[in-house]
């Protein structure tokens, strides 16, 4: 992976060098004596260290904010040449993660999506390049399960912002990136499909109504195409733990959101066409089974009954 350099930065911290290599010749060729230049010399030269480091700290900070005050400037502005900030954040961003700093992560991520709803439908190549460089960094370091959940649910949280609103462009691509985002990320080993399940089940919880929250339900298309593909693949899996995550994912069938047969059907059909689906007809056919098992079961039991409920899900 290629790391950003800044050459800014670099032609300074290279001009810092000559001054410090400038004062310590001076410094040990004035002196009274060879000792007292070179003690000179040292006390100087951790001085200027010292200052040099700061000096590199306060100049890295000030690219930090001054980038992220440009790109939104140029945003509000439309500005042409905007790619060049969108280039410099994703630097900031690669390195944000191979430090672990998740709440610098976050907020990068929060900043590029800044364009989503602000920009205008001829901007749609700068849109495009956003939504790019956060996938492709996604999945680059999709091997750490906390850059999945931090960078998912920012996108769902702005998702969930724009559906809530009227600014039908922001929706549109917010929902894309967030579905694209979703399945390419499911779409690998087995612990990533567990990740992305494991975030969309916590999402349905319904406590997010009591927060206020806006709530996105099993019947909003964006999320629910990508909700059953995920369930299809995890109880189509040989593995244990993925088998049991996709058992958990239909249990909204019967608890949290009573999912409709139409609208079930409708979101099958969707994935059908979808040529950027995850699953394959293999996968889908299983999920089917298994919703109309379930659904047949669901009329046998009363789901008020926690004795049955609990029977009902044992049978799964």
């Amino acid at each position: 992976m290629m790391k950003l350099y800044h050459p800014t930065i670099d032609t300074i911290l290279f001009v810092i060098a000559l001054t410090i290599g400038g004062i310590l010749l001076i410094l040990f060729f004035q002196g009274p004596s060879l000792i007292t230049g070179l003690v000179s010399s040292i006390f100087a030269g951790a001085v200027a260290g010292i200052f040099a480091v700061i000096g590199i700290k306060v100049l890295e900070n000030f690219d930090y904010t001054f980038t992220l005050y440009l790109f939104k400037r140029h945003v509000k502005h439309h500005h042409s040449n905007i790619w060049l900030e969108i280039l410099k954040i994703e630097g900031f961003l690669i390195e944000a993660a191979h430090q672990h700093d998740y709440n610098k992560v976050r907020k990068l991520v929060t900043d590029l999506l800044y364009l989503t709803g602000e920009g205008e439908e001829n901007e749609s190549y700068s849109c495009y390049l956003i939504s790019h460089k956060i996938e492709t960094f996604l999945i680059n370091f999709s091997k750490d399960p906390y850059i999945i959940t931090f960078v998912l649910s920012v996108i769902y949280h702005k998702y969930r912002i724009y559906r809530a609103s009227n600014k039908m462009l922001g929706l549109k691509r917010s929902g894309d990136l967030f579905y694209r985002a979703c399945l390419r990320t499911a779409d690998h080993p087995a612990s990533q499909l567990n990740e992305v399940g494991s975030f969309l089940l916590y999402e349905i919880n319904p406590y997010l109504q009591e927060m206020h929250l806006p709530y996105i339900d099993l019947h909003d298309d964006y999320f629910s195409r990508i909700y059953w593909q995920v369930t299809a693949k995890a109880l189509y899996s040989t593995d244990t733990d993925l088998k049991t995550l996709g058992k958990r994912l239909l249990e909204p069938l019967v608890t949290v959101d009573k999912v409709d047969k139409k609208h079930f059907q409708k979101v099958i059909q969707l994935i059908r066409e979808d040529k950027d689906a995850i699953v394959n007809a293999r996968e889908i056919e299983n999920l089917q089974k298994e919703y109309k098992r379930l659904q047949r079961r669901a009329t046998q039991f009363s789901i008020h009954d926690n004795d049955h409920v609990n029977s009902f899900y044992s049978d799964i």
